[in-house]
């Protein structure tokens, strides 16, 4: 299988609604940033797989709304979807593809999708990585 050996400031390990956005600010703060999820999509709970909407200030309160990141998604999904937003409104492949559009956008950012971490070789066992070995989650050979 094909080895390819890449070099970034920063690697965030999950595509959940966190990871997601700690490496678009990574990303937009100036570091190289690679983000790394097993699955097709992202968002984690919050995706179409799972669908648990992404409640937040906006929930329990008329005046508040959810800001940064997580609100510039929310805003992108709104945009291109214009079904109710109730909960099978607010969480389907719109939202995907806006999260997925937000992260290939980012010029700092590389994006690998169902891509598994399954080595993790540590500079003297203290923080900083010297190594990371990911592959292809339809595969178990490393690659």
């Amino acid at each position: 299988m094909k080895q390819q050996e890449e070099t970034y400031d920063v690697i965030v390990c999950g595509g959940g609604m966190s990871g997601f956005c700690a490496a678009m600010a990574a990303a937009r703060n100036g570091a190289k940033t690679c983000l790394i999820q097993d699955r097709p999509v992202l968002g984690g709970n919050a995706s179409s797989e799972v669908r648990v909407t992404v409640h937040g200030a906006a929930c329990h309160h008329s005046h508040a709304r959810e800001s940064g990141i997580i609100g510039e998604a929310l805003q992108a999904e709104r945009r291109t979807n214009h079904l109710h937003p109730n909960e099978n409104g607010w969480i389907n492949s719109v939202q995907d593809m806006a999260l997925y559009n937000l992260a290939v956008s980012e010029p700092n950012l590389t994006l690998r999708l169902n891509t598994g971490v399954r080595d993790v070789l540590l500079d003297n066992g203290r923080w900083g990585m010297e190594q990371l070995g990911a592959w292809p989650a339809a595969t178990d050979e490393k690659g």
